[in-house]
């Protein structure tokens, strides 16, 4: 090697390297993006229905949120019920944690420094949704305000109506949904962007930071500081796309690549949660006619020979063949309607022997009663006539 090649080599070396994106965060095995979702997680007004609809997502929802919750008491009994159980579980079990509308008294200190330790050493993602309850929630000054890309001052918030502006028109999270179309937020907690963070959306007049994310250690903090449900983010909450928004957060939380056609992914994900509400109402109606002692054994083979298609619509859809999992989804839907009008040929079959029952016992009773009425009533066999009558006499 020559005295200039090995000079520039040792030069080469001496120059730090950039350090590499982050790496993708997923169930090896199954692709699946777990999510540990932890605030208000159960009940109606709650994120994990659309997330749900995603088929890259298994989200376990531990409630622990005050405002939604069923009490103080309940809510530390359900968390020691569902939390993993030691930090080897919650890594080895969870890629995304979720902290929306919770408040860091209901965890340990141990389970706190779970969440930043699992960011920064094994490339968990953390995402935090602001509201009332983050406001209150007394996260200034824990481990998980280190893992965020931004640190609170204090309680303040903003509460009065805003729009969101886009910061920079190429960023991929942007590109993936018709933000121009984004509703008017009424809130956000108002915080300061760490440095190095990368400020998505920002408050159009205030210039707050609406969404700001950051690489920590191998994983990454993401930080949406409006609610994303009522009463803060209730227009955001009736958007359209808002589904789509909430899967996107997701997706970048996880370290995926976020899915760059946003009117295909709608499609997909409605004609998911489309299919799994229609497979939902079958699973009801065979209980219903099974209640009435009616065989559903057909009905089930029926449906449980959707399974394996529909398992390999997911495996399409996470291999990111869309085109292809459009195509099988929609096939489904269309199963699944005929199966729907078989299972209810089933109910009007079990229901038609009640009919007959009903109609019977009703049509017996009333010839057994019009029997006796005709015998009491109109032939009399019961009676012998009369044939004088006594007078009484007056009463004196």
């Amino acid at each position: 090697m020559a005295r200039w090649e090995v000079v520039a080599l040792a030069m080469l070396m001496a120059v730090p390297l950039p350090s590499l994106a982050r790496e993708p965060r997923q169930d090896p095995s199954t692709k699946n993006i777990r999510v540990l979702y932890l605030g208000d997680a159960w009940g109606t007004i709650t994120p994990i229905f659309q997330i749900n609809k995603d088929p890259i997502f298994r989200t376990s929802g531990v409630p622990a949120s005050e405002t939604s919750g069923p009490g103080v008491k309940e809510l530390r009994r359900l968390l020691r019920i569902y939390m993993p159980r030691s930090y080897s579980d919650f890594t080895s079990h969870y890629d995304v944690v979720v902290l929306s509308d919770t408040q860091s008294i209901f965890f340990t200190h141990d389970q706190l420094m779970w969440f930043k330790d699992g960011v920064e050493s094994e490339g968990l993602g953390i995402f935090m949704a602001g509201g009332r309850d983050i406001q209150q929630g007394r996260w200034s000054g824990t481990s998980v305000e280190d893992a965020l890309p931004a640190t609170f001052m204090g309680t303040l918030t903003h509460e009065m109506p805003f729009n969101a502006v886009v910061v920079d028109p190429n960023n991929e999270f942007v590109k993936a949904l018709p933000l121009d179309r984004l509703p008017m937020y009424l809130g956000m907690n108002v915080v300061s962007p760490r440095e190095g963070s990368d400020v998505i959306l920002r408050a159009q007049l205030e210039g707050y930071p609406v969404l700001i994310y950051r690489d920590f250690g191998r994983g990454s903090g993401l930080f949406h500081t409006p609610d994303w449900t009522p009463a803060w983010g209730g227009n955001l909450y009736s958007w359209e796309y808002y589904g789509d928004f909430v899967c996107n957060l997701l997706y970048l939380s996880a370290g995926l690549s976020v899915p760059q056609d946003p009117f295909m992914m709608h499609t997909l994900r409605e004609l998911f949660g489309d299919y799994e509400m229609r497979r939902g109402m079958i699973l009801s109606l065979g209980n219903f006619i099974d209640e009435f002692g009616a065989s559903t054994v057909v009905l089930d083979r029926k449906l449980a020979e959707l399974a394996a298609p529909r398992a390999q619509a997911s495996s399409l859809y996470k291999e990111q063949d869309y085109e292809g999992t459009l195509a099988l989804i929609r096939q489904l839907i269309r199963e699944t309607d005929d199966l729907q009008a078989f299972a209810l040929k089933l109910k009007d079959r079990a229901m038609m022997w009640i009919y007959i029952t009903e109609v019977s016992a009703v049509t017996g009773t009333s010839l057994v009663c019009g029997a006796i009425l005709w015998l009491l009533m109109v032939k009399r066999r019961l009676y012998r006539e009369v044939a004088v009558t006594r007078g009484l006499g007056t009463p004196r």
